[in-house]
């Protein structure tokens, strides 16, 4: 729950920092690098992550080995995972974590705020540090961001690259029987 957490932070942040206004965002498809520190030990992973407004999003894991092939959709009130090791597909109600998370990411889509490089101080303890921030058709849009809960650091994400309003179909990336 803790890495769901710090995924949803991250598209939160991503929405807040464009310099072109957010409002005009429909879709966007964001190759992602992560560093999570859980107990101790640091967790590596690779990921593809795709996002159409209002409230669909999916994840498809690319490494570590284990998980390849893992796909979870966030999808109104929803959770589908897709598990290939077992070839299982199961579906949650989203919790409210979840569930609250997606209503914060559609409230900010609607303000029009820029940021800099530097720390953001969020909720619950939750900082937010915004590096290499680069121009991406028309948008700002940060290649690395630190995540810190406290003065811990938990988390780096470095973004490979964005696509932005590529039109994505929310029913072609929906899984199907």
């Amino acid at each position: 729950m803790v890495k769901f957490k710090y995924l949803f932070l991250f598209l939160v942040v991503i929405f807040i920092s464009f310099a072109k206004n957010i409002e005009e965002i429909e879709d966007m498809t964001i190759n992602i690098e992560e560093r999570l520190s859980l107990n101790g030990d640091i967790k590596k992973s690779e990921y593809i992550l795709q996002y159409i407004k209002p409230d669909f999003i999916r994840k498809d894991i690319l490494s570590p080995e284990l998980n390849k092939g893992e796909i979870y959709i966030y999808d109104s009130k929803k959770k589908v995972i897709y598990l290939p090791l077992f070839d299982q597909v199961s579906e949650e109600i989203l919790n409210e974590e979840e569930d609250s998370t997606l209503e914060a990411i559609n409230y900010i889509l609607k303000e029009k705020k820029e940021f800099k490089e530097g720390k953001i101080n969020l909720k619950d303890g939750l900082i937010i540090e915004l590096k290499k921030l680069k121009k991406f058709s028309e948008y700002t849009l940060p290649e690395i961001i630190i995540i810190y809960d406290g003065n811990v650091k938990v988390g780096e994400l470095k973004i490979k690259n964005y696509k932005i309003n590529s039109k994505l179909n929310k029913e072609e990336l929906s899984l199907h029987d």
